[in-house]
C-alpha cells in the first residue's frame, strides 16, 4: 500500500534489514543510513563506521586500535584523525535527554557508547530486492554532507507540499550534491523510484526528452516523444531530478511544465542556475555555507559553523592536523569569509592544503590561482575549478549580459540598483540595459539579500575576481573605473549641512559606500583620473571618513590630495573641504601642530572668498575647538566672536544657538561662569527649539555641550554637573567618536571633582578603550594622565606620580592642555605626599606663571589654593593665607562657588579652628549651596563646621 502522492511510506512486502536504535536516532547499516526523528542525518563514511562499531559494541570499552582498524581498514592513521571525527560525531549526535553525550571518553583506553541501544528490523527501510524500483539511476550517494542537513529534511517537505522544486544558485553551491543525497533519502518513498538526469552533458536542448524517454526504458518513436512520455508518466509514482538545467533551461521548462499538469504522481526536482518560471514550479534558493562572523576569536569552535567544519574535513583529507591554533583558526575563518561559504571553492582551496602552508593559502586565493587549482579528476568540468564552473554560467550569457556582468564587478561589496544603472548600465556599450541586470540575478551570477527597506546586490567574490579578470582582457577596466568613481563622487555630494542636504537620521547613513569609497579613490589616484575629479573625490571621501571615526584614513588621503599642485580652474569647494578633514584629522591623531592650524585657515580664507558662509562655520567649529583644547583662551575669544558674527549674516537658527555656545565655553574658560552659563544655557535652548536638526549640523553636537557639567561643577551646582556627566557616559552619546571621548574627559573631571572615584574609573577605562580601538593618540595619554590622579586619590602615589611624569610632558606636546591645570596638580599633590615638596613647589609656580601669561582661567583660583598649602607645609603661613585670600576673591569674582568653597575650607584647616572670621566665611559659603551635599567637598566643609562647633 502506498500513498497517491509518491511521498508517503511504502508498504509492500520485502526484505527486511538490520535496525539499530537509540534516543531519537535509527541506524541502517545496510543502507548506510542515519535517521533521526525518521529524518535522514548526514554523516561522513568514516564517522558512519565509527558509529556503527560503537553502537554495535555499546557499554564496551572499544580501543583506539580497533576503531582506526575497522574505519581506515589497511590504513596507517594518525590518532588526531580519529580524534577530529568522534568530535564530529558527537557534535552530530549532541546530547541525550539525560544532557550527557553518548559517546564517552576512556581516559588511556578509547571510548564508549554509553545509551541504551535497541535492535530490530524495519520494513520501510530495507534493502531492495531485484522487484523494488531500480535505483541505479541515480548516482552514489555524497559521503560528505555538511551544514546542509536541514536542507535535505526541508526539501523533502517542500516536495511533499507542492510537487515541483527548483534547486537555485550559482556554480559550485552544491546543487547537485543535494539533490543527490535528497533522492537516495526519498527513493524509498516513490512505488515507481527514483529517476536521476544529468543534463551537463546535452548540448542540444531537443534532446532533453529524448533522455527522459531513455532513462524510463522507453523505445524513443520518430518525431516528438513527448505524447507517449506524457502516457507513460500519467500513472505513476516517482520522482523525476533534472539536475545541470541552466543552459538547456527552455527545453526542461515546457517539459517539466508538461508532466506536472499531466502527471499528478510524479514529483518534480531539478538544479538550475536560473529559475524555470513556469507553473506549478517553488524555487529553493541554495544559500552558501554558514561563515563564522568577523568578530571570531581565536578560542571559537570552528565545528560551529558548516563552511570551516567543511574546511577542515577536506583539510584533514589531504594530511592536515585537524588541531589548529587560535590564529589559525581565525586564518582558516578569514579563508572561508573570502570563497563565501561556497562549497566547491573551498573543497578546492582547501584540497591544496597538501602543497601550501595554510599562511600562503590566505594570501593566494587573492588572486588568478584560486580560480585555476583544479579538484577530482572524477567530477564533471564544470565542477574541476571555480574557473570552469564560472566559464559554465558566463557562456550561457547573451554578450551585453557579459559586459554587464564585468563592469559591475568593480563594486568591491554590496551595491543598489541605482549604482548598477550607473555603472553599469549606462556604461554605453550597446545592448547593456537593467534588464541584462535583471537576468544576472535570475542566472545566479549577481545576488541580492533585503536590507533596511532594500535590496542590496553583490557578486561573489570568486565571481567578482573572474568578472575583473574578463574586465581587464576586454580593455574596459579603467572606463568602467571612471564610471564607478564618477558615481561615488555623485551619491557621497550631498551633506546634511548642506540646504536640501541629506535628511536627518545620524552620521552612519552612507557607511555602505565606504568600501566604494576606498576602491574609487584607489582608483583615481592611480594614474587615470584627471586633478579636478580627484579633489573632488577625496573631498567627499574624507568627510565620510570623518563621519565613520576613520581618522586615520581621513588625515592621510586629504594630505595626498592637498599635496598635488594648485590648480586655479580646479574645485574650490572640494578645496575647502580637504582644507577641513585633513585639520579635523590631524587635531585628534597627532600633534596638533602649526600644519593643523594653518589647514583651517587656509580653509577659512578659501570659504571668505567664495562667500561660503556654512564652510566658514565649520572652519571657525573647528578652529574654536583646537584653541579650547591648547588653552589658547584670547583666540579662543577672537574665533567665538568672528563665529557670532558668520552666524548673524547666515541667520541660520543652528549657528546662532552654536554661536552662543562658543562664546559660552570661552567664558567658561576664561573664568567668566555666570555669563557662560547664560550662554551655554541660550545654545541648548536654540538647539532644542530646532526640531529634526541632523546631529552632524556644522560638525559640531547639539543639545547640552559637554562643558556645561563643569561649568554646573563650578557654579555650585554639583548634582546637576553629575547628571550631565553620567549622560555623557552613555553609549552612542555622540556619533562623533572624538567629540564622544572629549564628553568623557570632561565626566572624568567632574567625578573627580565630587569624590566620586568607582566612576572615575569608569571614565578612565572608556576613554582609554576608544582611544586606542579609533587611533585618538593624544587622549590615550590624557587617559593614562588620569589614571595616575585615580592613583594618587587612592594612596598609590609613586605609581601615580610616575604615571603622571611620563603623560604630563606628552600632553604638552600634543598641546592638549585644558586638562593639564587639574592633572598638574594631582602630580604636586603626589610630590608632596612623598616628601617632594620643593619639586612640587616648582611645578606649581611654573604652571601658575604659565597661565598667567595667557590671561586668566578657569582654574587659576585652585592652582592658588592648592600653591598656598605647599607654601603652608613649607613654613610660610603668612603667604599662604595671602594666597588663599587671593584664591577666594578671583573665585567670589568668576561665580566659581566650587572653588570658593574650597579655599575656604583651606583657610580654616590651615589657621586653625580658632580663627572665627575664617569659620564665619566658610559657614556662609557653604549656605549658598542648594544641592551636592553628598559631595566629597561639601561633606569635607560640613565636617570642620562640626568639629568647630563640638
Amino acid at each position: 500500500m502506498t500513498t497517491r502522492n509518491g511521498l508517503g511510506p511504502t508498504m509492500d512486502a520485502e526484505p527486511v534489514s538490520e535496525e539499530l536504535s537509540f534516543g531519537p536516532f535509527r541506524i541502517f547499516p545496510r543502507a548506510r543510513l542515519l535517521e533521526r526523528d525518521g529524518a535522514p542525518l548526514s554523516l561522513g563514511s568514516r564517522a558512519f563506521d565509527l558509529l556503527h562499531i560503537l553502537v554495535s559494541r555499546a557499554g564496551e570499552v572499544v580501543s583506539k586500535g580497533e576503531l582506526i582498524a575497522g574505519a581506515w581498514p589497511g590504513l596507517t592513521v594518525d590518532e588526531t584523525n580519529l580524534r577530529f571525527h568522534i568530535t564530529q560525531l558527537r557534535r552530530a549526535l549532541g546530547e541525550s535527554r539525560d544532557g550527557e553525550p553518548y559517546i564517552a571518553n576512556v581516559t588511556g583506553r578509547g571510548y564508549s557508547f554509553v545509551a541504551p541501544v535497541g535492535r530490530g528490523v524495519s520494513p520501510s527501510k530495507q534493502v531492495q530486492s531485484s522487484e523494488t524500483p531500480p535505483s541505479s539511476h541515480l548516482p552514489p550517494r555524497p559521503l560528505r554532507i555538511i551544514g546542509r542537513e536541514a536542507d535535505i529534511v526541508a526539501l523533502a517537505e517542500l516536495l511533499a507540499a507542492r510537487r515541483f522544486v527548483t534547486l537555485r544558485g550559482p556554480g559550485g553551491i552544491g546543487k547537485t550534491t543535494l539533490a543527490t543525497a535528497s533522492a537516495h533519502a526519498l527513493r524509498g518513498r516513490f512505488t515507481d523510484g527514483v529517476r536521476f538526469l544529468d543534463l551537463g552533458s546535452l548540448r542540444d536542448p531537443q534532446h532533453v526528452v529524448i533522455a527522459l524517454a531513455s532513462a524510463l526504458g522507453m523505445l524513443v518513436p520518430v518525431g516528438d516523444p513527448s505524447p507517449r512520455l506524457m502516457d507513460s508518466l500519467r500513472d505513476r509514482e516517482m520522482l523525476l531530478v533534472f539536475d545541470s538545467c541552466e543552459h538547456v533551461v527552455d527545453a526542461v521548462a515546457r517539459l517539466a511544465e508538461q508532466i506536472y499538469q499531466q502527471a499528478p504522481g510524479v514529483s518534480l526536482l531539478t538544479t538550475s542556475r536560473e529559475s524555470l518560471e513556469v507553473a506549478g514550479e517553488v524555487v529553493f534558493a541554495l544559500a552558501p555555507l554558514e561563515n563564522p562572523p568577523e568578530s571570531l576569536s581565536g578560542e571559537t569552535d570552528l565545528g560551529k559553523y558548516s563552511s570551516t567544519r567543511l574546511f577542515m574535513e577536506c583539510a584533514v583529507a589531504a594530511g592536515c592536523s585537524p588541531s589548529l591554533s587560535g590564529a589559525e583558526s581565525e586564518m582558516v575563518a578569514r579563508i572561508c569569509r573570502k570563497l563565501d561559504g561556497v562549497p566547491l571553492a573551498i573543497e578546492l582551496v582547501a584540497s591544496r592544503l597538501s602543497a601550501h602552508a595554510l599562511i600562503e593559502i590566505d594570501e593566494l586565493i587573492e588572486g588568478r590561482l584560486r580560480l585555476a587549482w583544479r579538484g577530482r579528476r572524477t567530477a564533471p568540468l564544470r565542477h574541476q575549478s571555480l574557473s570552469a564552473a564560472l566559464d559554465w554560467s558566463y557562456e550561457l550569457i547573451s554578450p551585453a549580459e557579459r559586459i554587464l556582468l564585468e563592469y559591475l564587478s568593480v563594486f568591491p561589496g554590496p551595491f543598489t540598483i541605482e549604482g548598477a544603472v550607473a555603472v553599469a548600465c549606462e556604461s554605453g556599450e550597446p545592448g547593456v540595459s537593467t534588464d541584462g541586470f535583471e537576468q544576472l540575478i535570475a542566472k545566479s551570477l549577481v545576488s541580492s539579500r533585503p536590507e533596511a527597506g532594500r535590496l542590496r546586490f553583490r557578486l561573489l567574490d570568486t565571481t567578482r575576481a573572474y568578472a575583473t579578470e574578463k574586465l581587464a582582457a576586454s580593455g574596459s577596466a579603467n572606463a568602467a573605473g571612471l564610471r564607478h568613481a564618477r558615481y561615488v563622487l555623485q551619491a557621497l555630494r550631498p551633506r546634511s549641512y548642506e540646504p536640501g542636504g541629506e535628511s536627518p537620521g545620524g552620521w552612519n547613513c552612507r557607511a555602505e559606500l565606504l568600501s566604494d569609497a576606498r576602491v574609487a579613490l584607489a582608483w583615481a589616484f592611480s594614474g587615470e583620473a584627471d586633478r579636478e575629479l580627484r579633489t573632488s573625490l577625496a573631498a567627499v571621501c574624507t568627510r565620510l571618513f570623518v563621519e565613520l571615526n576613520l581618522l586615520e584614513e581621513c588625515r592621510g588621503w586629504a594630505a595626498r590630495a592637498l599635496a598635488g599642485p594648485d590648480d586655479a580652474d580646479g574645485d574650490p569647494a572640494a578645496k575647502v573641504e580637504l582644507l577641513w578633514a585633513f585639520g579635523h584629522a590631524a587635531m585628534f591623531t597627532e600633534r596638533t601642530g602649526q600644519e593643523c592650524e594653518a589647514a583651517f585657515w587656509q580653509g577659512l580664507k578659501l570659504a571668505q572668498q567664495l562667500g561660503d558662509l556654512q564652510n566658514q562655520f565649520r572652519l571657525l567649529s573647528r578652529l574654536h575647538a583646537l584653541y579650547r583644547r591648547t588653552d589658547q583662551r584670547k583666540l579662543l575669544l577672537q574665533v567665538a566672536s568672528l563665529a557670532q558674527g558668520v552666524a548673524d549674516r547666515a541667520a541660520d537658527p543652528a549657528a546662532l544657538a552654536r554661536a552662543h555656545t562658543f562664546v559660552g565655553i570661552a567664558l567658561h574658560l576664561t573664568g567668566d561662569q555666570r555669563l557662560a552659563r547664560e550662554r551655554l544655557q541660550a545654545g541648548e535652548d536654540g538647539d532644542a527649539a530646532i526640531p529634526n536638526l541632523p546631529v552632524d549640523h556644522f560638525a559640531s553636537p547639539r543639545g547640552t555641550h559637554i562643558l556645561s557639567c563643569t561649568n554646573l561643577w563650578l557654579l555650585g551646582l554639583p548634582d546637576q554637573a553629575v547628571g550631565i556627566a553620567e549622560r555623557l557616559m552613555r553609549p552612542n552619546a555622540n556619533p562623533d567618536l572624538v567629540m564622544y571621548c572629549a564628553g568623557v574627559c570632561y565626566a572624568a573631571r567632574v567625578y573627580r571633582w565630587t569624590g566620586d572615584l568607582g566612576a572615575l574609573e569608569a571614565a578612565i577605562d572608556l576613554l582609554e578603550g576608544y582611544s586606542r580601538k579609533h587611533g585618538f593618540g593624544p587622549m590615550l595619554t590624557v587617559s593614562f594622565a588620569l589614571r595616575g590622579e585615580l592613583h594618587i586619590a587612592r594612596g598609590d602615589v609613586e605609581e601615580g606620580v610616575k604615571l603622571l611624569q611620563s603623560a604630563l610632558p606628552r600632553m604638552i606636546a600634543d598641546r592638549f592642555e585644558t586638562h593639564s591645570g587639574a592633572l598638574t596638580i594631582a602630580l604636586v599633590q603626589g610630590l608632596a605626599a612623598l616628601g617632594r615638596l620643593e619639586e612640587a613647589l616648582a611645578s606649581m609656580d611654573a604652571r601658575i606663571d604659565a597661565v598667567a601669561a595667557r590671561g586668566d582661567s578657569w582654574d587659576t583660583p585652585e592652582l592658588l589654593r592648592v600653591r598656598a598649602e605647599l607654601r603652608s607645609r613649607s613654613g610660610d603661613h603668612s603667604g599662604a593665607d595671602h594666597e588663599l585670600l587671593a584664591a577666594m576673591d578671583l573665585a567670589e569674582r568668576q561665580s566659581a562657588l566650587s572653588w570658593l568653597l574650597r579655599a575656604a575650607s583651606s583657610r580654616v584647616r590651615l589657621s586653625g579652628s580658632g580663627d572665627g572670621v575664617a569659620l564665619a566665611q566658610l559657614r556662609e559659603i557653604h549656605g549658598r549651596f542648594s544641592e551636592g551635599f553628598d559631595t566629597a567637598d561639601l561633606r569635607a566643609a560640613r565636617d570642620i563646621l562640626q568639629r568647630a562647633s563640638s
